[in-house]
């Protein structure tokens, strides 16, 4: 199945209850995976040390502004999420805690486990992790609201990110980014050119391999 891997367009965070804005801290942090440029968004467990610049507990959310190459009327079937990730955690499987809107922020699915079995630590390099590892049916996680080209670009599509309370001080999760995948059902003609002549009366003409000869 055809896919395309677009990045979000902005991000906010929130307190660590999800009743307010987040820290200074963790906004900065949020903003950090925008971008694939190995500057990291990091999420730390609450410390007795506390640094402004850190994220400690709190909610990265981030917003899809587009839909990448997809055109308006393109069908989307599925989503997962690729995440760069590193860090220092107890349990792989479930330190990363992610949940899903489809409606601007109105709601928002039950926080799921974000796999990250074989996370690399805190100073080697990140390594890419697909989530969930089966593709996410469309509406996603019981949602009511499908994804769409069209909420994409209004920002209308977010995750929330958080580390996973039972992880203590000092363990850590830290993105390059989180792109969000979208499975896409592609209904253009496709044409055979086994033969010497070819009829295309509409449609877009696509050429896989080979040359053109007129």
């Amino acid at each position: 199945m055809a896919y395309v891997d677009v990045l979000p367009a902005n991000s906010t965070a929130q307190t660590p209850d999800e009743t307010g804005t987040g820290t200074a801290g963790c906004q900065l942090q949020a903003g950090n995976a925008l971008t694939d440029n190995d500057t990291f968004c990091t999420i730390r467990a609450q410390s007795s040390t506390v640094n402004t610049s850190y994220c400690y507990t709190g909610v990265v959310e981030l917003k899809w502004g587009g839909a990448g190459s997809l055109s308006s009327d393109t069908t989307i079937t599925g989503i997962q999420f690729i995440f760069e990730a590193k860090g220092l955690v107890n349990d792989e499987s479930d330190a990363l805690q992610y949940k899903v809107s489809t409606d601007g922020g109105s709601s928002y699915s039950a926080y799921q486990d974000g796999d990250l079995t074989g996370l690399p630590g805190g100073k080697a390099s990140a390594d890419v992790f697909i989530i969930p590892s089966s593709i996410e049916s469309n509406p996603p996680f019981s949602l009511s609201d499908a994804i769409t080209v069209s909420s994409l670009n209004s920002n209308d599509v977010r995750i929330r990110i958080k580390l996973n309370a039972s992880e203590p001080d000092p363990k850590q999760l830290s993105f390059d980014y989180v792109k969000i995948r979208l499975h896409y059902s592609d209904a253009r003609p496709t044409y055979d050119n086994s033969s010497d002549e070819q009829v295309m009366g509409l449609g877009t003409l696509i050429l896989n391999n080979g040359e053109m000869i007129f």
